[in-house]
């Protein structure tokens, strides 16, 4: 369920009563979701369990997939702000965090995580990090690389872009059964530390050089354990 203080999440401008009652829509659709799933969960069946109608609903969140796109950013910024508790100086704990926050949030609700993931993938536009979630990860960078002489923000971008489309083809490999649950991690992590190695000094880089090394034989070990045990 998403357990979150609703007024960090919703405009600003809303009143207390506007903000109760869009916590109660989105907490009625979590829980739909996982009970039925997405294709399950009915707009009649959020608003009657949000004690509301579906005119109100639909003036609200004007449909399904507006409603369920809410939903699972939500989902997305509550692992991002477990990671930022864990770590709140941001920086490289942020980021070590949030890649394991994101493995283990996705293997305690797999079914929910899939249909999210999948939910995506159907909608080219659709982005899980609101802007605060956006803003955490692109201040972890900048703090990794503050104190390189020469660089500057705007020359990692790149590099950014790198790690969430390498978190993000990670979590689409596991949804299609391309990785184990077990592999996830540490296929998160090595896009962590593969990104990290082109932006920072050889020195500084080579931890995460060794760090990618191991990731690499952990997915290679169990790789071929599974191809064993299927053979």
């Amino acid at each position: 369920m998403i357990d979150m203080h609703a007024e960090a999440f919703f405009p600003k401008d809303l009143t207390d009563r506007q903000i109760a009652r869009r916590q109660s829509i989105v907490s009625a659709a979590d829980s739909l979701l996982l009970e039925k799933g997405y294709e399950g969960a009915s707009m009649k069946a959020v608003a009657r369990l949000a004690n509301v109608t579906e005119k109100t609903l639909y003036n609200i969140y004007g449909s399904k997939a507006d409603l369920f796109g809410q939903v699972f950013r939500l989902r997305t910024r509550q692992t991002y702000e477990a990671a930022r508790s864990e770590a709140p100086k941001g920086g490289l704990k942020f980021l070590e965090a949030l890649v394991a926050q994101i493995a283990r949030s996705s293997l305690e609700l797999p079914d929910a995580a899939k249909q999210g993931i999948q939910f995506a993938l159907a909608r080219p536009d659709f982005m899980f990090e609101d802007e605060e979630a956006q803003n955490l990860v692109n201040r972890a960078f900048a703090d990794l690389v503050a104190d390189i002489k020469g660089t500057e923000f705007n020359e990692i971008s790149g590099s950014i872009w790198r790690f969430r489309a390498g978190i993000l083809s990670g979590l689409i490999f596991w949804s299609n059964g391309m990785l184990a649950n077990e592999e996830l991690r540490s296929y998160l992590e090595l896009q962590l530390h593969e990104t990290l190695i082109t932006i920072l000094p050889p020195a500084r880089a080579a931890r995460h050089l060794r760090r990618s090394k191991i990731c690499l034989a952990e997915l290679g070990i169990r790789h071929e354990n599974r191809a064993s045990a299927g053979a």
